[in-house]
């Protein structure tokens, strides 16, 4: 928006390339490593969340399955790319995350997308080729510590914790799946148009495009059959929330 495009939502970019040069990584990462007892033993996390890293994220990626609660905190869009990844609008300003405070805190009571929860982990294929996920860090994350009670290894075996990381980053790459399947039928059934909004902010219009939205007319066009479908396997419901997210 704002002729800006967000960063790519690839939840499996491997470590390394085939070829060994280094990949493009998701926002928010400045490396990935495999998290493994060797080289993570000491490692925790900080007893207090830190939201930093997101202060400059006006886009943030966002599951299907989100639409319901986010709609109620933020405008809820489509990538105009691809099949149209799902975009919450953080701010209306290029690089200002109008919900991290000053001090790194996210305000209250505002929802945070699992994207940003999941940082500074994230599951990927080791190597080109591989089919198993394994789960990976961001050491150099300001919530990655050596010291602490919040521990990510219990001797060589991963602590409580990071068997709780690892059941969220599953279930994450889960609502990546079946938000690929949400986009691919929006698509099939050519329901999303190209976006505009102007918003005054201040004396000034803000003019803001480069996304895509439900066009409402042609879902009121579906035939019955296909409304029934969406209707019953949550499709709908998503779709609703997402347009009334753009009041």
């Amino acid at each position: 928006m704002a002729d800006e495009t967000p960063a790519s939502n690839d939840q499996n970019t491997p470590p390394t390339n085939g070829d060994g040069s280094a990949p493009r990584l998701p926002m928010f990462f400045n490396t990935v490593e495999p998290l493994n007892h060797r080289d993570h033993s000491d490692l925790c996390l900080a007893d207090t969340p830190n939201f930093e890293f997101a202060k400059e994220a006006h886009l943030v990626p966002l599951l299907a399955e989100e639409f319901p609660i986010a709609q109620r905190f933020f405008p809820v869009v489509f990538d105009s790319q691809g099949i149209g990844q799902p975009i919450a609008i953080m701010g209306l300003r290029q690089g200002i995350n109008s919900y991290v405070e000053d001090d790194g805190g996210w305000k209250k009571e505002v929802y945070i997308p699992a994207y940003i929860r999941r940082y500074p982990f994230m599951l990927a294929r080791l190597r080109d080729g591989d089919e198993k996920l394994s789960l990976c860090i961001d050491p150099t994350a300001k919530i990655v510590q050596k010291a602490g009670s919040r521990k990510l290894f219990d001797g060589e075996e991963g602590s409580q914790l990071t068997k709780d990381i690892l059941t969220f980053c599953e279930r994450y790459e889960r609502g990546v799946a079946q938000t690929r399947l949400f986009c691919e039928k929006l698509n099939e059934l050519e329901l999303l148009r190209e976006g505009e909004a102007v918003v005054q902010n201040g004396d000034k219009p803000t003019r803001f495009s480069g996304f895509r939205i439900i066009d409402e007319n042609k879902l009121r066009e579906l035939k019955q059959k296909a409304v029934s479908e969406m209707n019953q396997n949550g499709t709908l419901a998503v779709i609703h929330a997402h347009l009334f997210s753009l009041s």
